[in-house]
């Protein structure tokens, strides 16, 4: 099941945005996919203490919480959500940043620019949940979504597979090369090598430097100079 939350304090925008959306549908048929209105910033929160949404369309100018601070929230348990904020202000389009917001649009939405951006993210949750891969570790065979995976790396003939949700996976011992190991993630193109010995989720990137980058989670994580390609690669994915 797909979930989209609309948010929007403003009754005339609120009806706007969702018709919008069940027109896409109405066009795009999708199987289980649900669209939750929030007339406040204040019943969204309420609903992310006990319930989570694939897609969240935000007005940013709200009264009590605004829209940038919601994206906050959201970020703190679910690093992989697409935001897509609508507002009537460009003031903000920076602060978006901080919360790993997709897109940044104004009011009054262009329907198709709207409807381009909305198919994108559809498509994109739809091929990450798709994805699997199977991990050989001493306790057995395990299978792991792709969109769970942080980063991996080897170290002596072991693979391990950061996630997500904080845990690590540690396969057994693998002649393989790195890229024979992971030649499923490689040939996806969410995912980078920034290393001979280590391939990075673009999605979970938060910020990049000169020496490396950072993840949703905080680690630091360096990129070999014969891999600088992979700033290139996480730039043109942002875009």
């Amino acid at each position: 099941m797909l979930k989209i939350a609309v948010c929007d304090d403003e009754p005339l925008d609120l009806n706007r945005i969702q018709d919008l959306v069940s027109e896409y549908m109405k066009n795009h048929p999708t199987p289980g996919v649900t669209i939750t209105r929030f007339e406040s910033s204040e019943r969204l929160l309420e609903r992310l203490e006990k319930e989570t949404f694939h897609i969240y369309l935000l007005d940013i100018l709200m009264n009590g919480k605004n829209g940038i601070e919601v994206g906050e929230v959201i970020r703190e348990n679910d690093s992989r959500a697409a935001i897509i904020y609508l507002t009537v202000s460009p003031d903000y389009a920076l602060a978006s940043y901080s919360v790993d917001a997709q897109y940044y649009l104004l009011k009054p939405i262009e329907k198709e620019k709207f409807f381009r951006i909305l198919g994108r993210e559809i498509e994109n949750l739809a091929n990450e949940k798709g994805t699997y891969i199977t991990v050989r570790t001493k306790s057995g065979i395990k299978s792991i979504r792709t969109d769970l995976i942080m980063y991996v790396e080897q170290n002596y003939h072991v693979f391990t597979y950061h996630l997500t949700n904080d845990t690590d996976l540690e396969s057994v011992t693998s002649r393989a090369s790195f890229d024979q190991q992971l030649q499923v993630l490689l040939k996806d193109s969410r995912f980078v090598k920034i290393s001979s010995s280590m391939l990075v989720s673009l999605r979970c990137i938060k910020t990049i430097n000169k020496k490396g980058l950072i993840l949703q989670n905080g680690t630091e994580l360096l990129i070999a100079r014969a891999y600088s390609e992979a700033k290139h690669c996480y730039m043109e994915y942002m875009i």
